[in-house]
């Protein structure tokens, strides 16, 4: 009945921690919008369907996670490391068009220069939850091995007793 404990102890800590992963990507996907609305930056967009010009705060641009996009890694040598960048060749999102008054896809025109004022903070903010993560899950860790420990010693002290059981055994059976 013991070993049943240890599975069941094992599943309850993968599905506490899978849940734990989930919860700080959640948390990262939403700390990175509230990132992006603290820049307050403009996006210079134009509408694909009617081809109007027009700004989008940061706001209603973090407010639609629809978007397509060509891009192409460049990489270059910055301070002594290899650096991977995406190079927008084409970045559309779904936002509000003022003159079709409906949700279209709208080509962001300053999407490079976009993109290089917020690696920074989204690094810093990826950085953060990863910490995050990685300090939760150790402690998840340590308190699953709290009563793994115990359940360890339990198992042992059986298993003695059992040994010293069988040895009795033995030393009856042949008048040891």
């Amino acid at each position: 009945m013991i070993v049943g404990f240890d599975v069941i102890l094992l599943i309850v800590m993968a599905v506490v921690l899978l849940l734990w992963v989930i919860f700080c990507a959640i948390n990262f996907i939403r700390h990175s919008r509230d990132v992006m609305v603290s820049k307050d930056f403009i996006a210079h967009v134009q509408c694909e369907k009617c081809g109007m010009h027009y700004d989008v705060s940061s706001s209603d641009f973090s407010k639609s996670f629809v978007s397509k996009y060509k891009s192409v890694t460049r990489t270059k040598v910055e301070k002594g490391a290899l650096i991977n960048r995406p190079h927008y060749s084409y970045y559309a999102k779904k936002l509000y068009c003022p003159k079709c008054k409906k949700k279209r896809y709208a080509q962001v025109l300053n999407v490079n220069e976009l993109n290089y004022m917020m690696e920074k903070p989204m690094l810093q903010s990826g950085l953060r939850w990863l910490i995050i993560m990685v300090i939760g899950g150790a402690i998840i860790l340590a308190i699953a091995a709290i009563p793994m420990h115990f359940s360890n010693q339990a198992r042992e002290q059986r298993v003695e007793e059992l040994k010293e059981k069988q040895q009795e055994i033995i030393k009856e059976r042949y008048g040891f």
